[in-house]
């Protein structure tokens, strides 16, 4: 089993459950962590074999750059579009934090994770 992760993905995005939040983006961090199992295959030296992150983070910011009301949803969205696309992926962390959640820096952030397993979809 190998642990890939792609940390400190920042966006602004038009996400939370006020009007000002849709209408000025916010700034949030996604965290994603993967184990993938490879053993299947001997391993080479080929991008096909493992997980392209450009790939995942494009997924990642798209899914976001659509708005929405809940951090708890967008993980939700997040978690099962890259189960779908990433068929080699065995389990999958997602972590969105909201940066300076309450506008007026007394909390650096928070965040909603959840972790998802490839035999439960």
């Amino acid at each position: 089993m190998y642990l890939i992760g792609v940390k400190g993905i920042r966006i602004k995005a038009p996400l939370g459950v006020y009007d000002w939040e849709k209408q000025k983006a916010r700034d949030f961090v996604v965290d994603i962590e993967l184990n993938l199992d490879l053993k299947d295959k001997p391993l080479k030296d080929d991008l096909s074999q493992t997980i392209n992150y450009e790939k995942l983070v494009k997924q990642v910011v798209d899914t976001l750059m659509k708005g929405g009301n809940l951090l708890e949803f967008k993980v939700e969205e997040i978690g099962q579009i890259l189960l779908k696309e990433f068929v080699q992926i065995k389990e999958l962390k997602v972590r969105l934090s909201k940066l300076n959640p309450m506008n007026d820096n007394l909390v650096e952030k928070s965040f909603v994770e959840r972790i998802f397993k490839q035999s439960e979809y």
